[in-house]
């Protein structure tokens, strides 16, 4: 298997390559933090740095035009001086004149984990000479001018405009204006150039790993996904672990990137003394996305996570996927150049990068937006960019520009779960940009109507919006109607996942009433609500394929990590001994397996024989592979709907799907502009808080218009 990549054979014994212990790592980060500073300390960064010698604190001038900026050129290397010397010169774009920009991260260039070993040399400034006076630049910043001052001998580079030389940054006015022109600034340049940041003792391994894997041909990706952990085993772990390192740089999780990268019509990667091609990113991304070795290569991918985010389970409760910031940064790259994308949802990608200042994750998006709405006519005014403003104004401004350019209220579905919520003080209508968007915007499969057309979850013949804001902006006035309230709830699916405990949704499932136009059983209902698969009274359409053998292995595999646990003999988190709560649970499953043992739900021979096969077949063989393919078909499936969520039936009896926050009480609302569920919270007589979207097994699906519903004045808060 290995063979396929070319240079990367099995040169050590196969057991060298097998992933160490999670909990070992965890061990050997804690005791040897001595060893790995060594480790990662590059020769480059061992350099002795200079001296700052006295020199005139530089002052900038004001540029003279909206479409001036100001670039540098770095001076070749002085025999007589350590000191770097910069000349800076204004030109116009207007001008279409040449230069390259640079595409780099202001703070630490390291992953998070090596972030810990000297921790405040990233913020430190060093001196450089500009026009004969002195100016302070940071840490990552200078390396990178250094390496470029080096590459001036062998061939002369274009001037250059790096943002934080190049602009005035005590000049909010000035630094407003060119922030709000880097989306015109990059895509001017001839050349971006993408510095990753000095190299370390991992550089080289990982760009010779990353050229051998971008090298497999796109055909043999299927068969490497078939035998995956073979091919994983057999590369060198080495390799892994130092391609990891390069993918979790900062770098590929900064806001800005984003425009930088999008916009570049020539982008060239650096890191240290090392080039290498964007287009190698982007088919090992492609490879790992179509492979998906994600377990296999979890403790490669939390390698360079700090221990005591991996030890908080608190932390999101993600699961760290390898190489998951390059391939997020990808995935918006494809969706901004996609022009069947509305324009205004890249107003909000933004909060899935990191940025030092909180509106940057707004304004790093306005480069693209003012790209994609250039030479169009009628369009909404796009916010000036503002320092002055603070987060909460700049996020109220934002979500206004949404909601007016959608004419929808799709920016519901941006609304975190509470939990997640840093700023309390925003309008429950609003996206809070400091904070990841979790749970994740669900999409439903849906079943396509006589014309080839999809029917979303609620398909309303009334779908013109209808809302308004106050005068004060902050709550915003929609008109819907109340379909059912939420009377029991789950556990939350985090919770879950951490204590293998599914008592509390096996007897929710006993208190489910199946519509009477669906002909489903409660098994069904219960895959469907999990996948977001809508049901259909229209008999003309065809029913879903429901993949039952891959949830009835999925269900079944839950029960064998209770087993594994129950025999390591752990407690779970709630107090029951494990060992109890398999046998609750294996009885809870039969007991809905006697309800319809013609369905999905395992039948005790069934959970016996696969239990057995999951514990005693080993790794590979192909009774254990059939299985585990099934766990990791209907896994592929779920994607990330479950996390953040959890079930919830309605004083109807149906199934729901929603944010883990929601509560018994809360009302299942329909919205005119809307296409789905909103969970609302009454505060009032007619004042609602946001919880958030959710998917409910047979509410609403059939088309319905105004006059069918009992529309009412709701005020969101």
């Amino acid at each position: 298997m290995a063979s396929l990549v070319k240079g990367l054979g099995p040169e050590e014994d196969r057991a060298a390559h097998a992933l160490p212990d999670y909990g070992q790592i965890i061990r050997s980060l804690l005791d040897k933090g001595e060893k790995l500073h060594a480790d990662v300390r590059s020769q480059d960064a061992l350099q002795k740095l200079p001296v700052a010698v006295d020199l005139e604190p530089f002052c900038y001038t004001a540029l003279p035009t909206p479409t001036s900026i100001r670039v540098l050129r770095i001076e070749p290397a002085a025999e007589d001086s350590s000191i770097l010397e910069l000349t800076l010169h204004v030109i116009d774009l207007k001008d279409n004149p040449s230069f390259n920009a640079l595409s780099y991260v202001w703070a630490d260039h390291r992953p998070q984990l090596h972030q810990s070993y000297n921790p405040n040399r990233s913020w430190r400034k060093f001196q450089v000479m500009c026009d004969e006076r002195g100016l302070y630049v940071t840490y990552n910043l200078f390396r990178a001018l250094q390496q470029f001052q080096r590459r001036q001998g062998a061939s002369p580079m274009n001037d250059i405009w790096i943002d934080q030389i190049c602009i005035n940054q005590e000049d909010l006015e000035e630094r407003g204006a060119q922030v709000a022109i880097m989306g015109d600034i990059y895509r001017a340049a001839e050349k971006v150039l993408s510095w990753l940041g000095p190299e370390d003792s991992y550089t080289e391994e990982a760009l010779n790993f990353l050229s051998k894997l971008a090298a497999i041909p796109e055909a043999h990706y299927g068969k490497i996904a078939r035998d995956i952990t073979s091919f994983i085993l057999e590369l060198p772990s080495k390799g892994w672990e130092s391609l990891s390192s390069l993918l979790s740089r900062p770098y590929f999780n900064r806001a800005w990137v984003v425009q930088e990268v999008v916009l570049a019509k020539n982008l060239t990667m650096l890191c240290g003394s090392k080039d290498f091609h964007w287009e190698d990113l982007v088919r090992v991304s492609r490879f790992l996305q179509s492979t998906k070795p994600w377990a296999l290569l979890a403790d490669h991918a939390a390698r360079f996570i700090p221990v005591e985010d991996r030890l908080n389970s608190k932390k999101d409760g993600l699961p760290v996927e390898f190489g998951s910031q390059l391939s997020s940064l990808i995935e918006v790259k494809k969706r901004a150049m996609n022009t069947s994308v509305p324009w205004q949802e890249l107003l909000v990608i933004g909060r899935e990068f990191g940025a030092t200042i909180p509106q940057d994750k707004f304004y790093a998006m306005l480069g693209l937006v003012n790209g994609r709405l250039s030479g169009k006519t009628n369009v909404v005014d796009i916010p000036s960019v503002s320092y002055s403003k603070t987060t909460e104004d700049v996020a109220l401004e934002f979500s206004k520009l949404y909601l007016k350019a959608a004419n929808n209220l799709q920016i519901l579905t941006q609304i975190e779960d509470a939990e997640y919520r840093i700023n309390k003080g925003l309008p429950s209508w609003v996206p809070d940009s400091e904070t990841r968007l979790l749970p994740k915007s669900l999409d439903y499969v849906t079943h396509t109507d006589t014309d080839g057309t999809d029917l979303p979850q609620i398909a309303s013949a009334d779908t013109t919006p209808c809302f308004s804001l106050d005068s004060s902006g902050r709550i915003l006035h929609v008109e819907g109607a109340h379909l059912d309230s939420i009377i029991e709830v789950s556990t939350s699916f985090n919770e879950i996942k951490d204590s293998h405990n599914w008592l509390s949704i096996l007897k929710l499932l006993k208190t489910v009433v199946v519509p009477e136009q669906y002909s489903a059983s409660i098994d069904e209902v219960f895959i469907c609500t999990l996948l977001t698969i809508s049901p259909d009274s229209n008999s003309k359409n065809p029913a879903p394929s429901i993949p039952v053998l891959e949830f009835s292995d999925w269900m079944i595999n839950n029960l064998a990590l209770i087993e594994r646990g129950a025999n390591a003999n752990y407690i779970s988190n709630n107090g029951l001994g494990l060992s109890e709560l398999l046998d609750n649970t294996q009885q809870a499953l039969e007991d809905l397996w006697k309800a319809n043992s013609s369905g999905a739900f395992p039948g005790p021979d069934r959970v016996k024989e696969t239990l057995r096969v999951l514990d005693r077949f080993k790794e590979g063989s192909p009774e254990r592979e059939s299985v585990q393919r099934h766990v990791e078909s209907f896994e592929a499936k779920l994607g990330m709907r479950l996390h953040s969520r959890r079930m919830f039936v309605t004083s109807s009896g149906c199934l729901g799907l929603g944010p883990q926050s929601l509560q018994v009480g809360d009302a299942v609302y329909y919205l005119r502009g809307a296409n789905m569920p909103l969970v609302l919270r009454r505060q009032g007589a007619v004042t609602h808080q946001v919880v958030g979207h959710a998917f409910v097994y047979g509410l609403l699906e059939e088309r319905v218009t105004r006059d069918e519903l009992e529309m009412e004045e709701i005020s969101l808060i």
